[in-house]
């Protein structure tokens, strides 16, 4: 079935342009005017990286042979600034959004020359309204992202009572002190070097870029967690919706449940909502009676759903966006006979235990931006070959590209998502 799409334009791609300034006196105090200090521009590349784009443009030698790391990490003594112009046409009505999904890691924003924000962060998204400072329709629109030099990243300065913590590190947790910057970053722990991999800490646009063009409601995220009852005959998926609205506004919210692994006949469920100005958060509950389960690999089919979410005002679609789901319910049970106090190390899905075969799964590149979703299917598809039914994603690492999620929920995989914390006494 054929869904009407939100406009979403891709800003990935090569044509982008990177280039650098030394860190300075101040250098998270950021100045649109270092641009015209850069003397050399290079092609870049987004998704990607800083040294990926220096690597192309023959400035660096691959990091991963001899001693090129060491001669390289001059590169984190430097801000980068990341360039790319690009044309958009609105209808009357329309909206644009930038979404930045992944900036590594302290980033500013400018479009058309103002600063739409500052974000610090590696795994989570940017979503800015642009509507309000786009060009005449016929020039260019010009993006620039300001990324902080990884040298200057946040500094532990201990107080006592941190030392004599960093004192208890040493003892209990030695790979804390050989990188002790890296407890002041939520970024990708590795990165700061561990046993198998070097200490690369990467920069630069390193998930997918894009704007997306809508009506007077934006849908800016749809989280589905669905709740299957006992027995298996019945089902919910319960909803949220962040919806961002131009003005105060009545809206029809629609969705369609439909098979996405399998064939059914499509369900449709209808809500009216009164809508305020800005960023709101509205929660639905779609029953589903008779529900195809998602079981592992070796359990059964590993089904999935299409639900699909429209916003329509004034009789007229405003934005719409569709979203995979797999219903299932995934426990942890004790061991037959166990003590009372014993762990529950037993998993169960859709009411019947499972035997894990796991793996730990680790960034498939110290340069994160360099993975596809080829590397990911490939990969994956070599870990159900070794008959692996879940994967740990290790917290040393990244939260992975949406690919990874996606194509593990078509094969059949669980995935053990650790927060991106690792061998360390982090700090509230």
């Amino acid at each position: 079935m054929t869904k009407p799409s939100r406009k979403i334009i891709s800003l990935n791609g090569d044509d982008w342009k990177l280039g650098g300034v030394p860190l300075g006196d101040d250098p998270r105090q950021a100045d649109p005017r270092e641009i015209g200090a850069i003397g050399q521009w290079h092609q870049a590349t987004v998704p990607g990286n800083v040294r990926l784009d220096l690597l192309r443009a023959g400035v660096i030698e691959d990091p991963f042979y001899g001693l090129n790391n060491r001669d390289s990490q001059w590169v984190d003594a430097r801000n980068w600034w990341y360039l790319k112009d690009f044309p958009l046409e609105l209808a009357p009505g329309e909206r644009a959004h930038l979404v930045l999904h992944g900036v590594d890691y302290v980033s500013w924003v400018y479009f058309n020359g103002r600063l739409l924000g500052q974000h610090e962060g590696m795994f989570s998204p940017q979503i800015y309204e642009i509507t309000p400072f786009l060009t005449d329709q016929k020039k260019k629109n010009h993006l620039d992202v300001r990324i902080l030099g990884s040298a200057a990243l946040r500094a532990p300065r201990p107080t006592l009572g941190q030392r004599w913590r960093q004192w208890l590190e040493r003892r209990f947790s030695t790979p804390v002190m050989r990188h002790p910057g890296r407890l002041h970053t939520v970024k990708c722990q590795m990165s700061f070097g561990w046993d198998f991999a070097p200490p690369l800490r990467t920069m630069g646009i390193w998930d997918d870029a894009q704007v997306i063009v809508s009506g007077p409601v934006f849908i800016r995220h749809l989280f589905a967690r669905p709740v299957v009852h006992a027995g298996n005959e019945k089902a919910e998926i319960h909803v949220s919706l962040t919806l961002d609205a131009a003005t105060a506004t009545p809206a029809e919210v629609l969705f369609t449940l439909e098979g996405l692994t399998f064939e059914r006949k499509p369900r449709t469920y209808r809500h009216n909502v009164s809508l305020v100005p800005g960023v709101q958060e509205v929660d639905f509950t779609l029953n589903v009676p008779y529900p195809r389960l998602w079981w592992p690999w070796d359990h059964g089919q590993p089904d999935l759903y299409l639900l699909t979410a429209e916003v329509h005002v004034a009789g007229r679609l405003s934005d719409n966006v569709s979203e995979r789901v797999g219903l299932r319910t995934v426990t942890m049970s004790p061991n037959p006979d166990a003590p009372p106090d014993a762990a529950p190390w037993i998993f169960t899905i859709n009411g019947q235990p499972v035997f894990v075969r796991g793996a730990n799964w680790v960034p498939v590149d110290s340069l994160p931006g360099r993975a596809t979703t080829d590397d990911y299917r490939q990969l994956l598809a070599l870990a159900r070959q070794a008959n692996v039914n879940m994967l740990r994603v290790w917290g040393g690492g990244l939260r992975e590209k949406r690919a990874f999620y996606d194509l593990c929920d078509e094969l059949g995989i669980l995935v053990w998502q650790e927060f991106p914390f690792a061998c360390a006494f982090f700090t509230q």
